[in-house]
């Protein structure tokens, strides 16, 4: 607000007489509200998540499909984990027992011990080119049950942490075959039933590990499991999210143009089916998941197609949007101090080319809340969508899926319907200070009341005291007023204003409609009187 006071000199004129008198304006120039906005996108707001990956490499005789164009595409993975993620990083062979041939890296720089051997992210790279350089001369694939152990066994040294998002890739051009008895021929028996068994028992323990996974309603468990029905002997890790992605043949031999050492998979894209599709007991949900080919989906990708580049993408985004493709029930508005008029605020929502601006729900609708969806709902039971204004500061949990999480105090906004925010959706919101209304003109220095004349942008007021100015005065003497609010609440509204604008002198009382606010300017032109 800008005030300035004016002095003029008026020459008057009586008969041979000539005497000067001064005449003084003070005005004021009052701000337009100021505009504040703020503009975020939800895939900057997620936490960095801690991700543990477990990528367990063919290393059997017929593994040549691993080429150069599949370490590139490997290194382009593991890039993509280290730039957006807390990651625990365990490569192994196939082909092993224990922790044998594992090399270990992390953001933290974390030293496992147990046998495995701990490189800096750097050499990673470095790493990924010896896989396929050294084989196994075993001739039996237990992937399913190397899986199991390696994530039971490496718990305690911190490879795989509670709570983490814990992802396996398993690449191998063969199948688990350790559940065939040695002196049983291959075409004695029905492999898809008996290799599906197994993958059954082995996906229940693996579920038993991920944790939330409700064993009443799952029939999984059987004579292949190595924890019992109700997963009381598993050490739990209670993952956000857990997957088993297999990287395997899902053509027939004679299809497959990768290489002709294979066998089409039964038990790694069963393991991964099963995982997939089991319910979380805690609520949580995949996102929907596009896969690129027809016979691939729910974390099953085919080696056969022999384009690894794609491969391995296909293997990165499904991590990425499941772990990054956040959903928010609140957002953030403002600091807890900002001055916000509610009236003024506008929320848009932007994803990809479409852009909609969310409507506000008023405060007599009744809702019942979806906590962990997006299915809120009026009184009459009929799905809604927009927004809230909460009053004042609040903390709040912004994110609801995959969990709750990114704590924000402050001023914030509440998401109903499918006008909560998923990645990647971005968010603008507008909004003004509120008005600041003047109950009060302050005068620098004391006037002569019948020469006073008061203007708001430029219309002169009357001096009145129902809708016009009046001077303040005891006991009909002009008052000096020290600390005198000069700011309403409203129009409506005479109560003194907070924040309050206090100011000393002598004052103009404005009634009715003769009050100012942001925007205007007020003038006062009087004569100076004598005392104080």
């Amino acid at each position: 607000m800008i005030r300035i006071l004016i002095i003029s000199l008026f020459i008057l004129s009586c008969a041979k007489e000539e005497f000067q008198t001064q005449k003084v304006a003070e005005e004021e120039v009052v701000e337009v509200r100021k505009e504040s906005s703020n503009s975020e996108c939800s895939n900057f707001q997620y936490d960095r998540p801690p991700v543990d990956l477990l990528f367990i490499w063919d290393n059997s005789s017929s593994s040549s499909f691993i080429s150069d164009e599949t370490k590139v595409a490997l290194n382009s993975l593991v890039s993509n984990i280290e730039n957006r993620f807390d990651y625990n990083v365990m490569m192994v062979p196939l082909i092993a027992s224990g922790n044998e041939g594992a090399y270990f890296f992390s953001a933290s720089g974390h030293n496992p011990g147990n046998g495995i051997t701990t490189i800096a992210t750097n050499q990673a790279a470095n790493y990924i080119q010896t896989i396929g350089s050294f084989t196994s001369l075993g001739s039996e694939e237990n992937g399913a049950s190397r899986t199991v152990n390696l994530i039971k066994n490496n718990q305690s040294n911190g490879v795989f942490r509670e709570g983490a998002y814990t992802i396996v890739v398993l690449m191998s051009n063969g199948d688990d075959n350790s559940f065939i008895p040695e002196d049983v021929n291959d075409d004695a028996i029905n492999l898809d039933y008996l290799g599906g068994q197994y993958a059954k028992g082995k996906a229940h323990d693996l579920l038993c590990l991920r944790g939330f996974y409700d064993t009443s309603k799952s029939s999984l468990h059987n004579n292949h499991s190595t924890f019992n029905s109700n997963c009381s002997d598993a050490p739990s890790l209670n993952s956000t999210m857990f997957r088993f992605v297999s990287i395997s043949a899902l053509f027939q031999r004679s299809q497959c143009n990768v290489t002709s050492y294979l066998r089409q998979n039964i038990v790694y894209r069963n393991m991964s089916r099963h995982v997939y599709n089991t319910p979380y007991s805690n609520g949580y949900t995949f996102p929907t998941i596009n896969y690129t080919n027809p016979e691939e989906g729910q974390d099953q990708f085919n080696l056969c197609r022999g384009n690894f580049e794609y491969l391995f993408d296909g293997v990165n985004n499904a991590i990425t949007d499941a772990i990054i493709k956040h959903s928010y029930r609140f957002w953030r508005l403002a600091e807890s101090d900002t001055r916000i008029d509610k009236s003024s605020v506008v929320v848009t929502t932007k994803s990809g080319s479409s852009v909609k601006t969310l409507e506000k729900i008023p405060n007599d609708v009744i809702i019942t809340r979806d906590t962990i969806g997006f299915n809120d709902v009026d009184s009459t039971g009929s799905k809604i969508s927009g927004y809230r204004i909460l009053d004042g500061t609040q903390t709040v949990d912004r994110r609801f899926l995959p969990t709750n999480g990114e704590t924000f105090t402050g001023q914030v906004i509440e998401l109903f319907g499918d006008a909560k925010v998923t990645y990647p959706t971005c968010v603008s919101i507008t909004f003004k200070e509120p008005y600041k209304y003047f109950g009060f003109y302050h005068l620098d220095g004391r006037p002569v009341e019948n020469t006073i004349v008061f203007k708001i942008n430029g219309k002169v007021i009357p001096q009145d005291s129902t809708n016009g100015w009046e001077l303040v005065k005891e006991n009909g003497v002009i008052k000096y007023v020290e600390n005198q609010n000069i700011l309403i609440k409203s129009p409506t509204d005479r109560t003194p204003a907070t924040p309050s604008d206090i100011r000393s002198g002598y004052f103009l009382k404005l009634n009715g409609d003769a009050i100012y606010s942001n925007g205007d300017n007020a003038r006062a032109e009087f004569t100076p009187g004598t005392g104080n």
